[in-house]
């Protein structure tokens, strides 16, 4: 606390950096008892004697009192930013990121490189987790830093754009539907869930691994990348979905979940594409959607170490188009105490069949490579009386019957 009569006087440091004078704040309180509160930071070397010192060494004041001295070492500043960098492409012109400042003494100042904007350009010390807008302006190239200053404080984060469209490597499979993904670039990872050593990557950071545009997916490690499709997908409905995938060390799968609540088991297409871009292909069938339904690449029980994903599409489809089991010539019925299973496919390829009790339990699953035509497959679990559900699943059309015994 200072009180000064006269003009000013001065609280100054002696020693706090071998390269500097004196650091001193000068203050006039017109004769008032009133609190000095500073800040500063010591230089790399200091003098031989550091002194803290109240004086009016060139300064106006004639008399001063003096009391209630108080010196603390101050945490650190801080400043988090959220993601690590961006990137911007013709699709995707704007970003959010996310500040938070801790231990600061001044304001958190914004600048960005020529071609992009930030709004605001100014965040309160004490900001806690502040959306702040970038933007591209589509034209200026850019490959630099965005810099969040506070003090002594900074923080960089790179920004880096890209001219190609995403459109220049990816062709719709279908110019007149619908592409039900919300993000099919892999531009926002709010977009997408999953577990484990799952990322949205950009050309900031990785230039060499994104298929096109500025951002692909990838999971580094075991992991599942994941597009929500609650609100999206229907029940009873044909889909058609594709993503451009590329995989290392191994086998991973594009999936989908939650779309049967009788047979639980994840419809999947198993994928090793040894270190090139190629587009997946999946097709399923819906019938009563479980509470969390969604699409998935992921490599559970499978060997593939790290993968990347982009041109993520998904499109309701006309059954007859991509479907090769025949609804309406397949059957179940008892036979001679067996559960029997009639069906015809239009092409050869592998049948699935599953049984379960009315409770919806698991009896038998079972495979069959059959050949084109109409066939019967009987079940060959040993089962009592009573109600059971069959299901007949061929390349992602699925037919489900019910019959007593």
């Amino acid at each position: 606390m200072l009180k000064t009569i006269g003009g000013s006087f001065q609280l100054g440091l002696l020693g706090w950096d071998a390269t500097q004078g004196d650091l001193n704040f000068k203050i006039d309180t017109k004769g008032e008892w009133m609190a000095l509160d500073t800040t500063f930071t010591t230089g790399a070397t200091m003098g031989p004697t550091q002194w803290m010192f109240i004086n009016n060494w060139q300064c106006t004041g004639v008399l001063a009192y003096a009391d209630n001295w108080e010196f603390y070492l101050l945490p650190d500043p801080v400043i988090n930013v959220s993601p690590k960098s961006v990137a911007f492409d013709p699709e995707h012109t704007s970003d959010d990121i996310f500040v938070s400042g801790l231990n600061l003494m001044e304001n958190i100042v914004i600048t960005t490189p020529a071609g992009i904007s930030a709004n605001p350009t100014q965040l309160n010390a004490e900001t806690s987790n502040e959306t702040v807008t970038l933007q591209w302006d589509g034209t200026t190239p850019v490959d630099g830093a965005l810099k969040l200053v506070s003090g002594t404080k900074t923080v960089q984060l790179a920004v880096k754009t890209t001219s190609v469209s995403n459109n220049s490597c990816f062709t719709p499979l279908y110019s007149d539907k619908l592409n039900l993904i919300p993000d099919p670039f892999t531009n926002k990872p709010a977009m997408f869930a999953g577990w484990g050593a799952k990322s949205i990557i950009n050309i900031a950071d990785f230039p060499d691994s994104v298929y096109c545009g500025s951002h692909s997916g990838r999971i580094n490690g075991q992991g599942s990348l994941d597009v929500l499709l609650k609100g999206i997908i229907k029940p009873e409905t044909h889909y058609k979905a594709r993503a451009m995938i590329r995989t290392f060390g191994g086998e991973f799968q594009l999936g989908v979940y939650g779309i049967d609540t009788i047979n639980t088991t994840d419809v999947t297409t198993i994928i090793d594409t040894q270190g090139e871009w190629l587009p997946v292909t999946l097709e399923f069938t819906t019938a009563g959607l479980a509470k969390a339904h969604g699409l998935f690449v992921n490599n559970y029980q499978r060997t593939g170490t790290h993968a990347y994903i982009d041109n993520w599409e998904l499109y309701e489809t006309d059954p007859n188009a991509t479907q090769n089991l025949t609804q309406s010539e397949s059957k179940v019925y008892i036979n001679n105490c067996k559960i029997m299973a009639e069906f015809k496919v239009e092409t050869p390829s592998e049948v699935e069949f599953y049984l379960y009790n009315v409770a919806g339990v698991l009896i038998s699953a079972e495979k069959l490579e059959a050949f084109a035509g109409k066939l019967t497959h009987s079940f060959t679990s040993e089962i009592g009386q009573g109600v059971y559900i069959v299901q007949i699943r061929n390349k992602g059309k699925s037919y489900i019957g019910r019959v007593i015994k």
